[in-house]
């Protein structure tokens, strides 16, 4: 087993907020404990999830349920007591909730011992293609990185009737970040526009990846996406901000941005990473079942986060629209809304699509998930 330069061995685990996840759980859960994560915090939205017992079968798996206990822990975090919207959205918005388990959760792996968290949802996976978890996280270790963010691709079902999207959904949108050129090309946008099921930004959903942190005392949640460190909030990171958004400093950094990078770097010397590999494979609502069950489970949101932040103008009006026809009970209407819109199964549209670069056929998690079901099939 690979060794750290240091000599110790990296643990990792994830943390998920869930509710009614259905078959996704056990393909997250067999999938992420068998390709290196040595913990997973699972927190139950809804404290009588009938998928707490599946759930509790595995190893090296915590069950925290939504209940009074996990709510004094929530009293205790910074992110409770010192942001009056979290605070005040704990119990009406789902992602306040996330950033207070967040926080939970690495308060958890400084307890346990564990060297890195990564918040994923119940419908992504952490795909590291070329090297594995361990090895990644320890060479995140041997070069000092505190923090690293990963790329998110976002599944295209190519059936309504996908139950099981880890095994069942290979092809997916390539981020935006890792196409020639770092961006959507004008005759790549022409294609975007005239297919349907893909909206004009290309992402239904979010697109600024996911990251993993080094557990210690005093990090918390930067939003359900990132992490703060403690230096983050220190006078050297408020001098950093100060002095690099200057326009002195904007001109600097294209006279000589080598000069600007290295006093950037003695300034404010936490290490981070961007990586486009390992990435997160997001799988929303993959499957008209699984698409109807999502937005029952969000309910009636409201049209902003946190009464502010508008969320079709942030991330497209797809999850409104989403809202709005599942909330009307009919099956029929959200199910002919879901094949439009979001069904791709026009073999001559994929293959253009894919030519120009846009979409990318990646069947490693499923090739892997059934392989493991072989063998139990046959152990």
């Amino acid at each position: 087993m690979t060794q750290s330069k240091t000599g110790k061995r990296q643990t990792i685990a994830i943390t998920t907020m869930l509710k009614n996840p259905g078959p996704l759980l056990g393909s997250y859960l067999t999938y992420h404990l068998s390709t290196g994560f040595d913990h997973i915090f699972l927190f139950f939205d809804d404290p009588h999830d009938p998928a707490i017992p599946e759930a509790q079968s595995y190893r090296n798996v915590t069950v925290i349920r939504n209940d009074e206990e996990l709510r004094k822990r929530w009293e205790k975090t910074i992110s409770f007591t010192t942001d009056e919207e979290v605070r005040d959205y704990a119990d009406s918005l789902v992602m306040a909730r996330q950033i207070l388990n967040m926080e939970v959760a690495l308060g958890l792996a400084v307890e346990k011992g564990i060297d890195w968290l990564l918040h994923i949802d119940v419908d992504e996976l952490f795909y590291s293609p070329s090297q594995s978890v361990h090895e990644h996280f320890q060479a995140l270790a041997d070069h000092g990185i505190s923090r690293a963010t990963y790329l998110n691709y976002e599944a295209v079902p190519e059936s309504p009737d996908i139950r099981d999207p880890f095994i069942e959904a290979t092809l997916f949108k390539k981020h935006p970040k890792t196409l020639d050129g770092r961006g959507i090309t004008p005759e790549q946008q022409r294609l975007i526009d005239e297919c349907p099921q893909l909206p004009e930004r290309f992402y239904f959903f979010y697109r600024n990846g996911k990251s993993a942190v080094r557990a210690r005392e005093g990090t918390i949640p930067n939003g359900p996406h990132a992490f703060s460190l403690p230096e983050d909030r220190g006078l050297r990171a408020r001098l950093h901000t100060k002095v690099f958004k200057s326009k002195a400093a904007k001109l600097a950094g294209k006279v000589a941005p080598r000069l600007t990078q290295e006093l950037r770097r003695r300034l404010y010397p936490i290490q981070q990473a961007f990586s486009k590999d390992p990435m997160i494979l997001h799988y929303p609502c993959c499957g008209f079942e699984n698409f109807w069950n999502k937005y029952v489970n969000y309910g009636r949101f409201a049209d902003n986060w946190f009464g502010k932040v508008d969320i079709a103008s942030s991330i497209g009006s797809f999850t409104i629209e989403s809202r709005d026809v599942v909330a009307t009970g009919d099956r029929d209407l959200a199910k002919r809304f879901y094949t439009q819109r979001v069904v791709m199964n026009d073999p001559e549209q994929i293959a253009s699509l894919t030519d120009a670069g846009l979409l990318r056929r990646i069947d490693g998690p499923a090739i892997l998930l059934e392989e493991l079901a072989t063998r139990r099939m046959s152990a």
